[in-house]
């Protein structure tokens, strides 16, 4: 797979995946992003920040650094 995200991971270059994939802000979306998610697509987010806060917490446990 030579997506930007496997290639940001490999590379350690978070430049790379913040110039290359669009984040979520809350403060530019506000109210109406979270009243245009669909049940699956708000489950989906909240999966997807659950798994970057567990790796966060892994990497600080254990010392390692996840961006170079």
């Amino acid at each position: 797979d030579g997506s930007i995200l496997r290639r940001a991971l490999e590379m350690q270059d978070a430049d790379l995946l913040f110039k290359s994939i669009w984040t979520l802000d809350p403060g530019q979306s506000g109210y109406r992003l979270w009243r245009q998610l669909d049940d699956r697509d708000w489950q989906d987010l909240i999966q997807l920040m659950d798994t970057y806060r567990r790796i966060r917490v892994t990497a600080a446990d254990s010392g390692a650094r996840i961006w170079g």
